[in-house]
């Protein structure tokens, strides 16, 4: 044998050993990456995640149905001003209905006014 076969040889089972040890690591980093990704799968965040999709659809339609509410604040908000006005308004004129009322008792009955006052 030649010396050069021999140290082809001896390059090329160095060169396997090399690449056996490489893919030996790169598939134990493989199932380690492959064990550790199962694992995640049962990780809250992720689960958390995927029903997020779920929960984004009613979502959606959100800021339309604010715009919404907002627009209904603002006439429930102007109707609870008048209705205020007009509660004041309507309390005045019971007032002024009681005070008349009052004078014509006084007006055309004097006599029980005076009896019951005793």
């Amino acid at each position: 044998m030649n010396v050069y076969v021999i140290a082809f040889f001896s390059m090329a089972a160095a060169a396997i050993v090399v690449v056996g040890v490489s893919a030996f690591s790169v598939l134990r980093r493989a199932l380690s990456l492959r064990r550790r990704a199962k694992e995640l799968q049962g990780h809250p965040t992720v689960i958390a995640f995927r029903a997020a999709h779920t929960l984004a659809e009613p979502l959606r339609g959100l800021p339309q149905r604010l715009q919404e509410i907002s627009k209904r604040v603002e006439r429930i908000a102007a109707a609870a001003t008048e209705l205020i006005g007009t509660s004041a308004v309507l309390r005045l004129q019971v007032d002024r209905i009681g005070f008349a009322t009052r004078l014509l008792l006084e007006t055309f009955v004097p006599t029980l006014r005076g009896s019951m006052a005793d």
